[in-house]
């Protein structure tokens, strides 16, 4: 008699934290920005700063190169990338500290306007690869005291949107700031106190005896209904945002 051989399977997930990222908050900001000037890593800060600011994806972010965001004498105040996964423009605005953060960086390498605005240092004439800005990421995350293992790259692309939201509470202002078609994309892994699904109604007809049901009253939404119908009487934000305007 032969004993049948059992076989275990190891899951992919296993011992893994799965699941949304989440967002780095002003103090962690403030934290890793400190920690960075302080020890003198100017490119760090530089590629910490345009993150922070573009809401770009990690292959995004790593081929930029210094035409995107310098002109003439000067950095650009708004600037617009083409993303690789979704072939679609992306405008995007930097703040001061950005910008200054980015003209040391300029200063420092003396790049020209074609070439990658965050080269590799072991393979000449190429950029820093996507693994590459991950393991920064993690380092980064580290120096404000965070486990690096529960955040990621796209903790830095969804922060600014998420300050937004919490600052102004304009789902419009949300928008025009992200890199993403829907502005539900970047609060995905924000806290949301409303638990309560909620669906778009059907598509009204003029026949009123077909029985399709008519649009949920603000009164009868949940925690969204808010949101929703503030997005269409607020004003558009002036940007870029300073970060010091998203703090209480």
């Amino acid at each position: 008699m032969t004993t049948a051989q059992v076989t275990t399977h190891v899951p992919w997930n296993h011992g893994r934290i799965i699941g949304p990222k989440p967002l780095l908050k002003p103090k962690h900001i403030w934290a890793i920005r400190t920690r960075l000037q302080h020890d003198g890593r100017v490119r760090d800060l530089a590629m910490f700063n345009v993150a922070i600011d573009s809401k770009l994806r990690g292959c995004d972010l790593v081929k930029l190169r210094v035409s995107d965001i310098h002109l003439g004498d000067s950095v650009r105040l708004r600037t617009t990338v083409v993303q690789q996964k979704t072939a679609r423009p992306v405008p995007f605005e930097l703040t001061d500290t950005t910008r200054e953060a980015l003209a040391a960086w300029l200063k420092k390498r003396e790049l020209r306007s074609g070439d990658w605005l965050f080269p590799s240092q072991s393979h000449g004439g190429d950029h820093i690869a996507t693994r590459q800005y991950s393991w920064l990421v993690d380092d980064w995350v580290a120096l404000a005291g965070l486990d690096p293992a529960a955040y990621g790259t796209h903790s830095l692309r969804r922060t600014k949107v998420a300050l937004v939201y919490k600052r102004k509470g304009n789902l419009r202002a949300c928008s025009s700031c992200s890199a993403t078609r829907s502005w539900r994309a970047p609060f995905a892994t924000s806290a949301s106190k409303s638990t309560t699904p909620w669906s778009c109604p059907s598509k009204l007809t003029s026949d009123e005896g077909r029985g399709v049901p008519e649009p949920p009253r603000p009164a009868e939404l949940g925690g969204l209904q808010s949101d929703r119908f503030r997005m269409a009487r607020l004003p558009k934000q002036t940007f870029p945002l300073q970060l010091e305007q998203l703090v209480e």
